[in-house]
């Protein structure tokens, strides 16, 4: 019999009321590592910046993109906040 049937299949309804950072695929949760410190995230970008430069000083054609960390959900009046669930992202 193959491992992956007999493990539980979650849904969104379940992740909903899960705390911690997790993730669904396939129906199997997995722990999603913590967020970047700000010092790594700001390290990272000024790293993309010095390589888009030096590509663009080089007419190279590369192009250089940063990695989505977290979804924010963006609110103009108050704020950026990290969105909690997918429903926030989609309102």
């Amino acid at each position: 019999m193959n491992a992956y049937r007999i493990l539980p299949n979650y849904t969104y309804d379940d992740y909903c009321q899960w705390e911690g950072r997790w993730e669904i695929i396939d129906g199997i949760p997995y722990a999603m590592s913590p967020m970047p410190l700000p010092l790594h995230q700001l390290l990272a970008n000024e790293i993309g910046a010095v390589l888009s430069n030096q590509f663009k000083s080089q007419k190279c054609l590369c192009k250089v993109y940063q990695a989505v960390d977290d979804i924010m959900n963006i609110d103009l009046e108050n704020g950026c906040q990290m969105a909690t669930d997918m429903s926030q992202i989609f309102e």
